[in-house]
């Protein structure tokens, strides 16, 4: 554990470059909940962090505002967290739900869209998106985009 704390401390002085005691509690443990895997000393800082007396609404506020509510729930949800008002979990469980469809929604927009593209010679590089979420992620549930991005080369022969 001790080295998990080490490391939000650091993390903390790097991003916010403030010393990690004036950091409210409720933005280490974002910090440490916005990650696709939890080692054992980072489970002992939620742990820890999750016993205190919260302010749960900025938190998921604040997930929300930076896009990590899916990290932030299936890290809470793996933890089996109870500590957060019964409110705010349903909130989560539903937005994250929609989160989900929506993403799928688009992957699906996009796997129909790229073979049409090929089949008209346009050649269309995805990035961002489902393309990030898949490689970085590993879940497209885990991160949230709101629309497709594609690099398509610009057709030979045209002048500029």
């Amino acid at each position: 554990m001790k080295n998990a704390v080490i490391e939000i401390k650091n993390l903390l002085k790097l991003a916010l470059g403030i010393h990690p005691q004036l950091v409210r509690p409720e933005a280490k443990l974002l910090l440490c909940c916005a990650r696709t895997k939890l080692d054992p000393d980072l489970v002992d800082q939620i742990q820890l962090l999750v016993q205190q007396d919260l302010d749960w609404p900025w938190i998921v506020g604040m997930a929300q505002q930076q896009k990590v509510l899916p990290l932030l729930f299936r890290n809470l949800s793996y933890l089996e967290c109870t500590q957060i008002p019964s409110d705010l979990w349903q909130y989560m469980q539903a937005k994250v739900r929609s989160i989900t469809l929506y993403n799928l929604s688009l992957t699906r927009t996009l796997v129909k869209l790229l073979p049409q593209l090929e089949a008209r010679g346009i050649a269309a590089i995805p990035y961002k998106g489902p393309t990030l979420a898949a490689a970085a992620y590993g879940d497209l549930a885990l991160r949230e985009f709101v629309d497709l991005d594609l690099l398509v080369r610009e057709p030979e022969g045209v002048t500029k």
